[in-house]
């Protein structure tokens, strides 16, 4: 995995969790103050609860403090 890249993304590029888990980008303009990324992504541990859905910041982040959690964006190894 690499670090989320927004253009990158923007251009069709695969994502995932930082826990490694599939994630999709379903809107990149979400009229939030902080959030403005929504995704589906499903958790490693619940693979058949299917896909729950977050608002992440333009770096990937999930948290506003800047401190990692196991479902930031990243940049899926092809």
């Amino acid at each position: 995995m690499r670090p989320f890249n927004l253009e990158q993304a923007k251009a069709g590029a695969k994502i995932c969790t930082r826990e490694g888990g599939k994630a999709r980008i379903l809107a990149f303009d979400i009229d939030a103050y902080i959030s403005p990324i929504a995704a589906a992504y499903c958790r490693t541990d619940y693979p058949k609860r299917g896909e729950i859905v977050a608002t992440y910041q333009n770096d990937g982040h999930y948290l506003s403090n800047g401190k990692e959690d196991e479902i930031d964006l990243m940049m899926a190894d092809d």
